[in-house]
């Protein structure tokens, strides 16, 4: 691996961490948009609100495939030759 366990760890957990703060952000927004909301904005905040459930599962895709990457390594992955 070319960084260490502990800095590839630390990265996963902050994605986690972050994935975890958007879904919260998007939870409150949401409960913002359902109390505030007038007809004539609400396109705009769904478009937001669209937007911010995007960046979670990008987030959340990202440190799934870096957890997958860090057990193939731990388990000493060789590729097949051809």
């Amino acid at each position: 691996m070319i960084v260490s366990r502990e800095m590839f760890v630390d990265v996963v957990a902050k994605l986690e961490t972050a994935s975890q703060e958007t879904l919260e952000l998007t939870r409150a927004f949401v409960r913002w948009i359902d109390n505030s909301s007038t007809g004539s904005e609400t396109h705009d905040l769904i478009s937001v609100l669209d937007h911010l459930v995007g960046i979670n599962t990008s987030l959340t895709a990202l440190e799934q495939l870096l957890r997958v990457i860090l057990e193939t390594d731990e388990q000493g992955y060789n590729p097949p030759r051809t």
